[in-house]
């Protein structure tokens, strides 16, 4: 594990990097979201949350209930939701946690003389990030949205596969620290926010490293981050990723490794709600194959999860689709975390996932008719505008 300290621990991530932390990974949509409203309902001073998706469905209106009856203890409660990605919520959704005293701001309208616009974005630039803060002791984080299609059978559809990352200690405050980054950029009505002081560390806790993208500011630190973890690889490196449009840097890294004789494999959707997205990734598969990396395709359900495991420690849970349209127009946020424990448990993950996949081999590859090669590379070429 000291080698991946040692990268986490590099003068340009130090200041994210923190010792002492409980992590717990939530695979179980209708699991998760019982255990998130359980915390939010002990909250004694904040719940901060954001989001990509929020839905007026069943999930959504028990977080908002949990939200509200927070604001009504007094708790300050703030929601930042994607305006274009919760296009479904209304102002009277959440006219209850307002009149509690929760705050509810809408990143980036799309409508730009919405009443919330401070200023004209570019309508592409989307807030992506899943964070959860929860007085100074405990966070979420990771790829699972507010709906229905992102609980179990209990609450919801079980549609889609994704995940959250529970985090308790110091990088609680890492994570509220790039929550109060996103709330700098949308209209807030409330006075200065802070972020909370730390938590004292978990003696055997982990080392935990958390890391925002955001194409204002250091748009490269997630890049470099995950570049540098795969050249490190010494046994393996499974990659889940549901749509990985997988930019140069990421295709370079994982073929190296893959040369080089690291265990190299990539689980990725086959059924998808993004169907440019399912095509365009097959342009690049090519150079990773003919490394001698593996990638499978999941059909049978919808794979939304985003994460990496390395070797036997280091693991990497985040919004982050490992993409060029992550880099260059979204907000996200990702957690590398060095723990046996956690890249086992996705690690099993990772293998559960490929059990219900169908690999997609080399042959197949080049056997594609040029009309298909042409609109892969076409839409390939469009997504990374």
């Amino acid at each position: 594990m000291e080698r991946w300290n040692h990268l986490l621990t590099r003068p340009a991530l130090r200041s994210n990097y923190s010792e002492g932390n409980r992590v717990r990974l939530f695979t179980d949509g209708d699991h998760r979201f019982r255990a998130l409203w359980t915390d939010i309902d002990r909250a004694e001073e904040r719940v901060w949350m954001e989001t990509f998706i929020f839905e007026p469905d069943a999930v959504g209106r028990r977080t908002l209930r949990a939200l509200t009856d927070a604001a009504r203890r007094g708790c300050d409660v703030v929601l930042i939701y994607d305006s274009q990605g919760s296009s479904e919520v209304t102002e009277a959704l959440f006219r209850p946690l307002r009149e509690a005293g929760g705050e509810v701001v809408a990143f980036n309208p799309v409508y730009p003389w919405h009443r919330a616009q401070r200023r004209i974005m570019n309508p592409l630039h989307r807030d992506h990030r899943k964070i959860l803060i929860i007085d100074d002791r405990t966070a979420y984080t990771g790829g699972a949205n507010v709906s229905r299609h992102y609980a179990g059978e209990e609450w919801g559809t079980g549609r889609f596969i994704d995940l959250l990352l529970r985090v308790e200690g110091p990088a609680v405050q890492d994570l509220a620290r790039i929550f109060l980054q996103s709330l700098s950029k949308v209209p807030s009505s409330a006075g200065e926010r802070s972020v909370p002081g730390r938590r004292d560390t978990d003696p055997e806790g982990v080392p935990a490293c958390v890391l925002g993208l955001d194409e204002r500011l250091d748009k490269h630190a997630l890049d470099r981050l995950l570049r540098k973890a795969v050249k490190q690889a010494q046994e393996r490196c499974l990659v889940t990723a549901a749509y990985f449009i997988a930019p140069p840097w990421l295709r370079k890294a994982l073929a190296t490794a893959a040369r080089r004789g690291v265990e190299v494999q990539i689980v990725t959707a086959g059924r998808t709600d993004n169907r440019l997205a399912r095509t365009a990734k097959r342009h690049v598969y090519g150079e990773l194959l003919k490394s001698g990396a593996r990638i499978y395709e999941m059909h049978d359900r919808m794979l939304h999860a985003k994460h990496l495991v390395i070797d036997s420690s280091f693991s990497f849970v985040g919004s982050y689709n490992m993409d060029r349209w992550s880099d260059v127009h979204n907000l996200e946020v990702g957690a590398a975390v060095v723990d046996a424990t956690l890249a086992r448990q996705l690690h099993d993950h990772h293998r559960t996932h490929r059990a219900h996949s169908q690999a997609y081999t080399l042959a197949r590859w080049r056997e594609r008719p040029l009309h298909r090669r042409l609109q892969q590379w076409g839409l390939y070429a469009l997504m990374q505008v």
